[in-house]
């Protein structure tokens, strides 16, 4: 499986300050640009028997501690602490 990430939010007391929006969006812009992309040449590929799984994902409360993507991973690994599937083992 291949796992194309991008981030949803960025952190700022004040609407106006918050800097950090445009890297959050411009990512994520990216990462449907490439989804229609690759959606575009696996239409126009002969055979899609050799294609790889990709996910696309968008992610969350990354400025709090990463929660969206270790959600994510929590979720992914059928429940084990998202520390375990880091370190590579499995309960």
């Amino acid at each position: 499986v291949i796992l194309v990430t991008a981030r949803l939010d960025a952190t700022a007391l004040f609407h106006d300050l918050a800097v950090g929006a445009n890297a959050a969006m411009s990512g994520l812009v990216v990462m449907l640009a490439a989804a229609a992309a690759y959606n575009d040449a696996l239409q126009v590929a002969a055979s899609t028997a050799d294609a790889k799984p990709v996910v696309f994902a968008a992610f969350a409360a990354e400025d709090w501690g990463y929660a969206g993507s270790r959600r994510f991973v929590h979720e992914i690994a059928g429940g084990a602490a998202a520390g375990e599937v880091a370190a590579g083992s499995r309960a």
